[in-house]
């Protein structure tokens, strides 16, 4: 028979007891109003000087299904805008209220899914600011550099927002999995019952190499309302 230390017994009842107030009052708190309109609407398809085009998340239907059914998002976007050797890809997925916990939209940002698929991270910078189409501060972002077989570089800033309010992703989140129910009641309260956007800037080139061009501030501001903006 194997005695467990008291101390260890009493920490792990706590925080089950934890958990189950944090669910019942997830449970009894209404679901946050939903601010979204359709993406389709509101990301630009002509960007003076850029040629764009729709980017499918998989090659067939097949591997389309599939995508939707780990993400289970409710709208999402995924579009290449593309000017001489520059390419910028746009993804944006939305999550109604009460469809997806945020921790299981973490699961899917670039650290993850990307290197799951053999991307190599090259760099890695938290809490980066960004500044707006107007040049006002944005939301903090998640950004970092990410490279498949030495031959694919891509530059990436991505924001995760639960409530308008951005998500920051540390490093020792991954060996905190057991922990991550708790670890959301922390950040964003005993409501969690919000809408979600994830957004995603792709880049063959340095994000500074177009970030200030005004073609690319106009297709800025089109997202900029979705949360991404600072609050006044």
């Amino acid at each position: 028979m194997v005695f467990r230390p008291l101390p260890a017994i009493v920490a792990a009842a706590g925080l089950l007891l934890i958990s189950a107030i944090g669910l019942q009052f997830f449970s009894a708190a209404p679901p946050a109003a939903t601010l979204h309109v359709p993406l389709e609407k509101l990301v630009p398809r002509d960007l003076p000087g850029w040629s764009v085009r729709d980017v499918p998340l998989a090659d067939t239907a097949e591997g389309r299904n599939a995508v939707e059914g780990i993400l289970h998002y409710d709208d999402f976007i995924s579009r290449s805008y593309r000017r001489g050797a520059t390419e910028v890809t746009l993804y944006i997925a939305y999550w109604a209220p009460e469809r997806v916990p945020p921790r299981l939209v973490g699961r899917h940002t670039p650290d993850r899914c990307w290197i799951t698929n053999g991307w190599t991270c090259d760099s890695r910078q938290r809490s980066v600011i960004l500044t707006g189409s107007d040049g006002a501060p944005l939301q903090p972002a998640e950004a970092g550099t990410y490279s498949f077989n030495s031959q694919t570089t891509l530059h990436v800033a991505f924001w995760h927002l639960v409530g308008g309010k951005a998500y920051a992703y540390g490093p020792e989140q991954s060996d905190m999995v057991a922990l991550a129910p708790l670890t959301d009641l922390k950040t964003f309260g005993l409501n969690q019952r919000q809408e979600q956007f994830f957004i995603r800037i792709a880049s063959n080139e340095k994000l500074e190499a177009f970030w200030t061009d005004p073609a690319f501030r106009t297709l800025l501001r089109s997202i900029e309302s979705l949360g991404i903006a600072r609050a006044n």
